[in-house]
């Protein structure tokens, strides 16, 4: 589900970073969502619903064990479809940097990262987050 953020008007690049622990083999985990920002109405303006997407740049997995781990990662849409990122990356027994080569998520999916196999990890990321621009095809 998709958290609606009531702003005056809709921010621009804002800089956020999420952790989360992978614990558990074969669990998908949510790292982060992108909200939607909603500017109430006015006497004079309508509602504005606005969509966000976060550019993801590179993450880093930190490994907790003296042995080597397995991550991978995907985006979760609403409607449970999924599209794999990365898929088995390797992290040694030191910390490994994935290059997520400038992903997009948008409001209405889900970042998840899953540790495969080993010892848990710590999986870090930051992205920024700005508003999605709706473009029309005119034909």
């Amino acid at each position: 589900m998709t958290q609606i953020i009531d702003v005056a008007r809709p921010p621009l690049n804002l800089y956020e970073a999420s952790r989360v622990t992978l614990d558990t083999a074969g669990v998908w985990v949510n790292v982060f969502a992108p909200p939607r920002w909603r500017v109430p109405p006015t006497p004079i303006d309508p509602e504005i619903i606005s969509d966000t997407a976060a550019l993801i740049s590179n993450a880093f997995v930190c490994n907790l064990g003296a042995t080597p781990s397995v991550v991978s990662v995907r985006t979760l849409n609403n409607g449970d479809a999924f599209f794999i990122l990365l898929s088995g990356q390797v992290a040694s027994a030191t910390n490994l940097a994935l290059n997520m080569r400038r992903s997009i998520v948008v409001s209405g999916e889900t970042l998840q990262a899953q540790l495969v196999s080993g010892p848990s990890v710590v999986f870090h990321t930051s992205f920024i987050l700005n508003t999605r621009e709706r473009v029309q095809v005119i034909e």
